[in-house]
């Protein structure tokens, strides 16, 4: 494929890290190996910083990383700029994460496949194209400064507004569903939904 991958697990994704790694090779797709190098216990945090600096600063083309549930190493690498780190437990999800949120950084969770299924995420991530269009914008939209770019208006109401709106709407229903129906509906403030 003339890729490079960068990847990385805790302990809880070492050996299927490994078995991928293998795989990859026979693909004569190159890797980064940052780590962990044993099913000693070992912090997540490490290695997802290591696999999203590596994609973010374009030193390989996509990352690869591998935790317990997958949330951790997820969480690590999506606090960095440009990286869309895509938590896969299918190859259907994998594929939607590609073609339209355009991820670079695959994340599975290692206790929860097999290496079969691990390479079939794997290779439905690395072969599906982004599409592109519509998904483009929403992606751009992703950015932490959004909210204050003006390309990013929509028919003459910016995103925070539309936000705004959609919260005062959501209060309005709770109001309309407790007052009619009896229902305290979950808020966006975090009531829990319970019927009267």
């Amino acid at each position: 494929m003339g890729i490079e991958i960068s990847i990385g697990a805790d302990h809880g994704g070492y050996e299927i890290k490994q078995i991928l790694i293998k795989w990859l090779e026979q693909k004569l797709i190159s890797t980064k190996d940052f780590g962990t190098y044993s099913i000693e216990s070992a912090d997540y945090p490490v290695f997802g910083h290591q696999v999203a600096v590596a994609v973010q600063n374009n030193e390989c083309d996509f990352g690869i990383l591998i935790c317990g549930s997958g949330q951790g190493m997820s969480i690590t690498a999506n606090k960095y700029q440009g990286i869309r780190a895509a938590l896969c437990w299918n190859k259907t999800i994998a594929i939607l994460a590609r073609q339209h949120n355009n991820a670079n950084i695959l994340v599975l969770p290692g206790r929860f496949l097999n290496i079969i299924e691990a390479i079939a995420i794997t290779e439905a991530f690395l072969t599906t194209k982004f599409e592109g269009g519509c998904h483009k914008k929403r992606i751009d939209m992703i950015d932490a400064n959004a909210l204050s770019t003006p390309q990013l208006q929509t028919n003459g109401a910016s995103i925070r507004n539309r936000v705004i709106k959609l919260y005062k709407q959501q209060r309005l229903n709770s109001a309309i569903n407790k007052k009619v129906f009896g229902i305290k509906s979950k808020s966006i403030g975090g009531s829990r939904s319970k019927l009267k």
